[in-house]
């Protein structure tokens, strides 16, 4: 350090008696501010680079958040259209059993004791009307469990994107700061 006072005193002397010193021209020594500005203006430049590098990273994952959400909510649509689309044959499939007058039909039929081709046509119509009725309780049957299950995923579903709207809040209140501080570090 007391090297380095000696040299700035006779760089100081040096160009009051202008003087030379071999080595050093008075030029260089007036630029050594120069020189520091433009470092320090280069640093900035970095930091502003890396900055809008960041703030361009967090807008990809904020636009691959939001994709993958608008992708669930469309999965999450198809399901509830799938389970319309089921309700809907399950009631169509119901409507089409009139099961109360083949049976007071097959009633009388046995009340009256007589068996013929009637009592025939009706045993076979009931039979199979009750094998329908079973193929519809089957069918019912599979889409409870399976509405059971798209529940549980609904959960999970849902979960998922209260997690992906979190991460999505943090990225903008992260993108939002850097932003004010680039701003505040251009002023």
């Amino acid at each position: 350090m007391k090297h380095m006072h000696q040299l700035t005193v006779l760089i100081v002397v040096s160009i009051k008696n202008q003087s030379s010193i071999p080595g050093f021209s008075s030029t260089a020594i007036n630029y050594g501010p120069l020189w520091r500005r433009k470092l320090l203006y280069q640093q900035q430049q970095q930091q502003q680079q890396q900055q809008r590098y960041q703030q361009q990273m967090q807008q990809q994952q904020l636009q691959q958040q939001q994709q993958q959400m608008q992708q669930q909510q469309h999965q999450m649509q198809q399901q509830q259209q799938q389970q319309q689309q089921q309700q809907q044959h399950h009631q169509s499939l119901a409507s089409h059993f009139h099961l109360l007058q083949l049976v007071e039909n097959f009633a009388d039929t046995i009340e009256n004791g007589n068996r013929d081709q009637h009592s025939d046509a009706l045993v076979t119509e009931l039979k199979n009307q009750f094998e329908k009725c079973q193929q519809l309780l089957t069918s019912i049957s599979g889409s409870i469990s399976s509405r059971s299950m798209t529940v549980e995923g609904q959960k999970r579903k849902k979960a998922e994107c209260e997690q992906l709207l979190n991460q999505r809040r943090d990225l903008v209140s992260r993108y939002k700061g850097s932003v004010e501080e680039l701003i505040n570090s251009e002023l």
